[in-house]
């Protein structure tokens, strides 16, 4: 998908038919379950917001992306997610596994009653100011050690707390490594966030 889309339309026509069938739905889901919602082409891919950042997805090589922006959504629907790959607050679907529309609407309310209430406490939705978690020994040496930390405190909060949330949960510590390796080469390559594009932190040449 190298030419850039101006709208969602466009995007979906320009993936493959076998990761539209993913998304279509997945589409009508968000619309229908957030009516006035704001639909855009937004960091190069479709966003929606009602008032507020809500959720976004991406069409992936052999798959896609539905991108949540709330790690208690996603506890919230353990067992409804049990079976799916997780990284960050993305949940990963292909062919195979597609995402049931009722699953779709879940998160979609969720995330409008998770922003409702964050309105009625006057909070400001910048991910910004999210608290940066505690970050372990290990993955500090890792990023010291490969000259990182200045790659790592330039990206956003969010994409700082999913990283350390990803490679703690890892049960096993070859899975804890692994994905620590990734985090470190994509800090190292600049312009991917948990392999997804991340145009911001492109480095220039």
């Amino acid at each position: 998908m190298a030419k850039k889309m101006t709208t969602v339309d466009l995007y979906l026509a320009a993936v493959p038919p076998e990761i539209q069938k993913l998304l279509v739905p997945v589409r009508q889901s968000i619309l229908g379950a957030a009516p006035g919602v704001s639909e855009r082409i937004a960091y190069s891919i479709p966003y929606y917001s009602l008032g507020r950042p809500l959720i976004a997805w991406k069409a992936n090589k052999g798959g896609a992306s539905l991108i949540t922006m709330s790690r208690a959504v996603l506890s919230a629907l353990t067992s409804e997610l049990a079976d799916y790959e997780l990284s960050g607050t993305t949940i990963h679907i292909y062919p195979d596994r597609p995402l049931s529309k009722t699953v779709v609407r879940k998160i979609v309310q969720l995330r409008l009653a998770e922003n409702a209430a964050r309105k009625a406490a006057g909070k400001v939705p910048r991910i910004s100011q999210r608290k940066r978690d505690a970050m372990p020994v290990n993955v500090k040496t890792a990023l010291t050690a490969a000259g990182l930390m200045s790659d790592y405190e330039a990206r956003p909060r969010y994409q700082q707390n999913d990283y350390l949330m990803w490679i703690s949960q890892a049960k096993q510590e070859a899975t804890k490594a692994k994905r620590l390796k990734q985090m470190l080469a994509e800090l190292k390559t600049g312009g991917v966030y948990m392999k997804m594009k991340h145009l911001p932190s492109v480095k220039k040449k």
